[in-house]
């Protein structure tokens, strides 16, 4: 397989795949939110948050660990990282107080849900958050290692599943958000980091650190899999009710299916990225550079609606949800705009807000990595210094951007 990393195309596809991956997110909660019964897109919609995890373990692999080896300084890499978890930690708290504004939670139930991470559309960017904040810290480790310390963890997170699955507590949200036991949102922190690492692994494949053939080894036996679970199922679903059956139970076939489904992904966007040119997919770059701006209002505005938009009649409740995804979609253009209409309407109050807590986060961020700093323990493993890489040329992959604000 040949290394077009090294033939100095950038990595623009993996944008062009996140913001592929939350077009297809905000359609899947457009479509449970005015049409609840429809599964026939169950199969697509939910290739969404596979792609997603997968590419912020590829953002992992491009952008931070090849620098740190190279001998940036892992600090500021550190506040970085810890204060996208804390921004993406109130993006779910925006969409947690929509669904009390939009009357589908009561303040004891807002609270509930806010302690347990399992608000309405919320619960990935818990995990986005935790994933973001324990990369902060487990840095040096994923520095030295790369994916096979990744996989170590991987494989720590499904044993501690299995432990807690025999001891078989009474599911509640603490089990199920976190290990992934009984039947709930998904897919649950631990278990989540498995897509984060398979994404990890691509781009060192990509990147021409690892073989292709680790791909073909993890990838076609996923696809095998799910192919005879689909066909020999005895469940009378279909194809999308069986897999979101299984993604609700973190079964190890749903991860099978991430697999697959973000290794076509990001082959499409990488093959849209050589046919095309990165001129014509810019829309989809849009939305991988304000994909957390996108997925927030969408979903915020989809919690302020009436419960009584899933009883339209199909025909209409997809006219309306075409409206509204139009409307989001506009609305994120005119965010990444060098002048935001929508926010000169508001008088700079949105972006000065979002400015604000960011530096808020980061300040927060910087107090805390300075106190884990003082301890000694946590500089004990270093990752080495790469000796291949050499100084960042123009068009290698460290232009993949990461964008989670």
């Amino acid at each position: 397989m040949a290394n077009p990393a090294r033939g100095g195309e950038r990595l623009y596809f993996a944008d062009y795949a996140r913001g592929g991956a939350m077009m297809l997110a905000v359609i899947a909660h457009v479509l449970a939110t005015f049409t609840p019964g429809v599964e026939l897109f169950l199969p697509v919609t939910m290739m969404a948050t596979p792609t997603f995890l997968a590419v912020f373990g590829m953002m992992v692999e491009v952008v931070y660990l090849r620098k740190i080896r190279e001998g940036a300084d892992a600090g500021p890499v550190r506040v970085r990282l810890l204060t996208r978890a804390l921004v993406c930690y109130g993006a779910f708290l925006i969409i947690s107080l929509s669904t009390l504004v939009g009357g589908r939670a009561t303040l004891a139930e807002l609270a509930t849900d806010i302690v347990t991470g399992n608000t309405l559309y919320g619960p990935i960017l818990i995990a986005y958050a935790v994933l973001l904040a324990a990369l902060a810290l487990l840095l040096p480790l994923a520095g030295r290692f790369g994916s096979a310390g990744v996989f170590i963890v991987v494989g720590l997170a499904w044993a501690a599943r299995l432990v807690v699955d025999a001891l078989d507590p009474v599911p509640n949200a603490f089990w199920q958000g976190v290990f992934g036991h009984g039947h709930g949102a998904a897919p649950s922190i631990l278990p989540a980091i498995t897509f984060v690492w398979f994404g990890m692994l691509l781009a060192e494949i990509f990147t021409g650190r690892r073989s292709a053939a680790w791909l073909f080894a993890i990838v076609v036996p996923a696809l095998a899999l799910v192919s005879a679970v689909l066909a020999l199922s005895p469940f009378a679903m279909s194809p999308g009710r069986l897999l979101l059956h299984l993604r609700y139970l973190n079964d190890p076939v749903y991860y099978a299916y991430g697999f697959v489904a973000a290794t076509l992904a990001l082959g499409l966007a990488w093959w849209a990225q050589r046919r095309f040119g990165p001129e014509k997919l810019a829309f989809l770059g849009t939305f991988g550079t304000a994909s957390l701006f996108f997925y927030v209002t969408a979903n915020a505005g989809l919690n302020l609606l009436p419960e009584s938009s899933a009883t339209l009649p199909p025909a209409i409740g997809i006219g309306v949800g075409v409206l509204f995804l139009a409307g989001m979609t506009a609305l994120a253009y005119d965010w990444v705009a060098p002048v935001s209409r929508v926010d000169r309407l508001l008088f700079g109050l949105p972006k000065r807000a979002v400015e604000r807590f960011v530096a808020l986060s980061t300040g927060v961020a910087r107090r805390i990595i300075g106190e884990l700093d003082a301890f000694p323990w946590h500089r004990v493993i270093a990752p080495p210094r790469d000796r291949q890489a050499g100084p960042v040329r123009q068009g290698q992959p460290e232009r993949m951007r990461d964008q989670t604000h």
